[in-house]
């Protein structure tokens, strides 16, 4: 075996991550949480910047900004890739969330729903009543006698604490519970009505293990019985189990997308965190600066400053670019809703905006617009389809379609994609309908039919 050492030169251009570049990359994929409790900490750190209520204005015509522009248009840096079970690639990172408590993540969705003041108190005083359970501990009558007011203002309360995500909280017993998450459960409205009737006429055979007797004697018939069981096993034992599951956590937007005049506006959320500026401390600081320590620790503390400065103000850039190339791409959607969602891929807005895809993907990821149908994660309007319609468009069709059909002939996964290549021009598979029927939690025509 004969072997060559060979002495090669070769030219090529590389991006050299400093401690600069990784902060810049660091402060675009910062979820809004982690980011204010980033610029908090460097508020307390660096004696030159401090919270005020103008933030310093930084120009980004200059050297640092095309640094800036460089490092998103080109870097990959320290990108983890995973291969989903479907066989697509997709770019994921883990954004650190930031757990609030059951209550005051309860209390904040009833304070948004509630103008009234009295009305807040008793929601408050509901949320600081529930059991570690999620159960209400106390009597409504105790409840409006401790208050000051009426039964029925505190019930009215009640129930609309019962309705809020997760849903139960809030409930005297756990066959209110359970009825509440099974209003609030995306499943056929048959299957949900067999399961309330199980709940509500055979609890206590239920809980005594009689399940072949319940079975035997349901009016709807046994296949019915054994669907509305199905339904009640994918429910939580009690409401606050969702919470711990889940680690639910308040989402606050970081861009709100609003009509008016007739036009899209895209205002950015910049109250969600600090505003920095280069405070007092600085000219006090500046007058010693023929102490060449000191001129030195000035110089280190005030590039550093304005770097930061500079990176926050890019993100916003970028983050304002991408929700215009979202408004342009996928405007049917924010005008029409789900239907109109069409298939997107980041590498399509990262092309259209000359900017590397790790770039969109750090940008969107942990990054929530409000939006008039809710509040999404940016990252939610890129996704496959088939042909020029995204999956949830087609799910959403497959949800009108089974909720429409003659209840006495559902309709088959191979009826379905039929319906959807004549009527909607969508060539798709049986299997891949049955597969979004799976994931809409749908069941298959012949059980939709026992439940008849």
């Amino acid at each position: 075996m004969q072997m060559n050492l060979n002495l090669r030169l070769e030219q090529k251009q590389t991006l050299i991550m400093t401690p600069r570049l990784q902060q810049a990359l660091n402060i675009l994929q910062l979820s809004t949480l982690d980011l204010k409790e980033l610029l908090q900490k460097e508020a307390e750190e660096n004696p030159l910047l401090e919270v005020g209520e103008q933030e310093e204005t930084i120009s980004l015509d200059d050297k640092g900004s095309e640094e800036l522009e460089e490092i998103f248009a080109n870097t990959d840096y320290a990108f983890n890739r995973e291969i989903r079970n479907d066989g697509e690639e997709r770019i994921e990172e883990k954004i650190l969330a930031q757990p609030i408590s059951r209550d005051e993540y309860l209390t904040r969705q009833m304070h948004l729903l509630l103008p009234d003041k009295v009305q807040r108190r008793i929601a408050s005083f509901l949320v600081g009543s529930l059991d570690e359970k999620g159960y209400l501990a106390i009597s409504i009558h105790q409840v409006a006698r401790l208050l000051g007011v009426s039964t029925e203002e505190v019930e009215e309360v009640r129930e609309l604490l019962l309705e809020q995500d997760p849903p139960g909280h809030g409930a005297v017993n756990i066959q209110e519970a359970l009825a509440h998450q099974l209003a609030a459960l995306e499943a056929p409205e048959k299957q949900k009505e067999w399961a309330r009737k199980i709940v509500g006429y055979h609890w206590a055979e239920l809980t005594r293990g009689k399940w072949p007797s319940i079975r035997r004697k349901f009016k709807p018939g046994p296949e019915a019985f054994d669907s509305g069981v199905t339904l009640l096993r994918s429910l939580y034992p009690y409401p606050s189990a969702a919470y711990e599951e889940q680690q639910i956590r308040y989402l606050e937007p970081d861009i709100i997308l609003a009509w008016a005049d007739n036009e899209w506006r895209i205002i950015m959320n910049d109250a969600v965190y600090p505003r920095l500026r280069l405070g007092g401390n600085y000219q006090a600081l500046w007058k010693k600066r023929d102490n060449p320590e000191v001129r030195e620790f000035l110089e280190r503390k005030l590039k550093g400053a304005r770097w930061l400065l500079r990176c926050i103000e890019q993100r916003r850039v970028t983050l304002y670019r991408i929700t215009e190339a979202l408004l342009e791409l996928q405007g049917d959607f924010f005008s029409s809703g789900k239907k109109a969602l069409k298939p997107l891929a980041l590498r399509d807005v990262a092309e259209r905006l000359g900017l590397h895809i790790s770039t969109i993907c750090r940008a969107t990821t942990g990054k929530y617009i409000q939006t008039p149908y809710g509040i999404y994660e940016l990252k939610y309007f890129f996704n496959s389809g088939v042909e020029s319609h995204s999956s949830v468009s087609i799910k959403e069709l497959i949800r009108e379609m089974v909720d429409k059909e003659k209840k006495q002939k559902p309709l088959s996964d191979q009826d379905i994609a039929n319906e959807l290549e004549e009527k909607q021009d969508i060539n798709i598979s049986r299997r891949t309908v049955a597969k979004y029927r799976k994931q809409l939690r749908v069941p298959s025509s012949t059980e939709r039919k026992r439940l008849l």
